[in-house]
């Protein structure tokens, strides 16, 4: 393991599985330099205000732009170095890229949209495939003969992708006939089936609307449960990094400002409104038999109604700032199921009168947590950073 510092917070990642590079690149007045190096799985957003540079980015490591400088390399496999003049070409990279539009064949259906997509013995671009299919038909290969024979090559991979995205009653509808939030979710489908190395996304949500967005997001936290490669996510949307991230860069100006988890980056301690809440993930240990289901995060057991979640899954957590409490020692006479050690790191003034926002690192992980207590009890309890304290969670409060 290979403990980096990257923008001014230690990231801790398997340096052969790691995405490791640097860019410098300039575009008429827009100059990009970045030096990162990105965990080899998980999920990985990209944030910051329009211009900051993060699709130029994401184009760098996609290959669609050729910085004058540049190094990079995904999984231990150098994929282009400017000093040894290296320079792995976009259809020649194993990568899934997802945009804010679909790049879907409209004439055909979605079924055959995913066997396109399919990786094949060798990779093809969209523009090779298109040219195999006008090739195939000029050969008089019909079109049902050509996706006949596609077909019986669908295997558990296939279906098990399918049934992740939800898409299994769409196969064989025409892509006209599907709603945004469908359209998107069969692109991130086919972008899987190419098996690729990295997924990279950019701004999938920006082009819907509020509702296919919450249709489409609770997919994107089940991919974030369940795939083993790395997705590099762009977005303006907080609630989208805090419900899918699991480490934040934040760009400014071409440049990586700050990165780290999205406690640490988009919960800052700058004064926040009454909608303030916690967000991680945990995993699921077991099902208890009253209703239960018992969560590790970090050494801490949590427990939470169970959701129809079973062992080795991932859980989305949220916690309003209100639902915690914090005492000075664990309590053995208390109705709270969850009471978690943590260290006290920031307290600011909340919006609401007489209340504060404290902000508490759970020990042994780095997940972080906000309490909004009164200045009262902050006083009387002598709550200050650096003070090890407890963080009391009722079970009833964690949404997951």
């Amino acid at each position: 393991m290979n403990k980096t510092n990257t923008a001014g917070v230690d990231v801790q990642v398997d340096a052969h599985l790691a995405i490791e590079g640097r860019f410098a690149l300039t575009l008429n007045a827009f100059e990009l330099n970045v030096e990162f190096l990105l965990p080899g799985k998980g999920v990985t957003v990209i944030c910051g205000s329009s211009g900051a540079g993060k699709s130029t980015f994401l184009r760098c490591l996609a290959g669609l732009e050729r910085p004058h400088s540049s190094y990079l390399k995904v999984r231990g496999e150098v994929w282009q170095d400017s000093s040894s003049r290296i320079f792995l070409p976009a259809h020649k990279r194993s990568i899934g890229m997802v945009f804010q539009a679909p790049s879907l064949f409209t004439h055909l259906s979605v079924r055959q949209n995913l066997l396109f997509g399919r990786k094949k013995a060798k990779p093809r671009s969209d523009l090779e495939k298109s040219e195999y299919l006008f090739d195939s038909l000029m050969a008089g290969l019909g079109l049902d003969r050509l996706f006949s024979s596609m077909e019986n090559e669908e295997g558990e991979e296939f279906q098990g992708i399918v049934h992740m995205l939800g898409i299994g009653g769409l196969l064989n509808r025409h892509v006209g006939q599907l709603s945004g939030g469908e359209m998107q979710r069969v692109g991130i489908a086919r972008a899987l089936l190419r098996q690729p190395q990295v997924l990279l996304m950019d701004e999938p949500l920006a082009s819907l609307d509020q509702r296919r967005k919450d249709e489409i997001l609770p997919y994107l936290e089940r991919l974030h449960a369940e795939l083993t490669l790395p997705v590099v996510y762009v977005t303006h949307s907080r609630e989208e990094a805090l419900r899918l991230a699991d480490r934040v860069i934040e760009m400014e100006g071409g440049r990586i400002v700050r990165s780290g988890t999205p406690g640490q980056i988009l919960y800052q301690a700058t004064s926040q409104g009454d909608d303030v809440r916690s967000e991680f993930n945990a995993v699921v240990e077991d099902l208890e038999s009253d209703g239960l289901s018992r969560l590790k995060i970090g050494s801490s057991d949590l427990y939470i109604l169970s959701q129809g979640s079973v062992p080795g899954d991932s859980v989305r957590c949220r916690i309003p700032a209100s639902d915690i409490s914090i005492a000075l020692s664990r309590s053995a006479d208390s109705s709270v199921l969850n009471q978690l050690p943590c260290t006290v790191i920031a307290i600011e003034r909340s919006s609401i009168p007489a209340h504060l926002l404290v902000k508490l690192l759970l020990d042994d992980c780095e997940t972080v947590l906000f309490a909004r207590i009164t200045e009262r009890s902050c006083r009387q309890l002598g709550v200050l950073p650096g003070k090890s304290v407890w963080a009391q969670i009722k079970a009833v409060a964690i949404q997951a």
